[in-house]
């Protein structure tokens, strides 16, 4: 009761300095309701941790850990937030690249369907998502990232090692280290339309290669 009732006393402190760091933000992403759930966490692990003894104020303890709270939870946010717009201008430069097969005339409805179904799944098996942020990565782990699948991963990223040398280093890059097109661009010198026209032979060659070992029944 005494923790509950030192924490309801202070709240108004930690509403105070979550304030002066809302005035100061940069951007608006993040509204006053976010600020202070952080700065409520940093006065509850201030209550927790407080050691009167020392002859510390406590509002000058407090304000340290609920200025760390906010600036650290904004941090971690911020990051955050930057991986999945990156993972979303990846996923759609994939997307493009993919879909571009529907204005390939030799192919019929139900081909050009499939190429692209199977072009999903190719990148789906190339994609690496420990290179994403920590806790989405444990939460697929646990779902998909059974052992069944890891080695499938791993003989369907070996046929990457036997593509032509400019759509390997495209593969590799964009799904392994999650580079977008233009970046790819720059490094191989060459206009990113082209990166994409790469990629999306790459994913082809990587189906016929499919097609022609063990794996045909188990991603086909």
């Amino acid at each position: 009761m005494a923790r509950q009732r030192l924490i309801e006393n202070y709240l108004p402190f930690a509403r105070v300095l979550a304030a002066k760091l809302f005035a100061k933000r940069i951007d608006n992403d993040l509204d006053f309701a976010e600020y202070m759930q952080l700065a409520s966490m940093g006065l509850i692990h201030a209550v927790d941790q407080f050691d009167h003894t020392k002859g510390i104020l406590f509002t000058t303890f407090a304000s340290h850990r609920i200025n760390g709270s906010v600036l650290n939870g904004l941090e971690q946010m911020t990051e955050k937030r930057e991986q999945i717009a990156t993972r979303k201008r990846l996923y759609e430069e994939r997307r493009l690249s993919v879909k571009s097969v529907i204005s390939e005339p030799e192919l019929d409805t139900f081909q050009q369907l499939a190429e692209i179904a199977i072009s999903f799944a190719l990148g789906y098996m190339l994609d690496n998502p420990l290179a994403y942020h920590h806790a989405e990565a444990t939460i697929e782990d646990s779902v998909y990232g059974g052992l069944e699948l890891k080695q499938l991963r791993e003989k369907v990223r070996a046929l990457v090692d036997r593509l032509p040398h400019k759509e390997r280093i495209i593969i590799k890059s964009h799904y392994l280290n999650h580079l977008p097109f233009n970046v790819i661009a720059e490094t191989l010198q060459l206009t990113r339309g082209r990166i994409s026209q790469l990629h999306k032979n790459a994913l082809k060659l990587l189906h016929k290669a499919i097609r022609n070992s063990e794996l045909r029944d188990v991603v086909l």
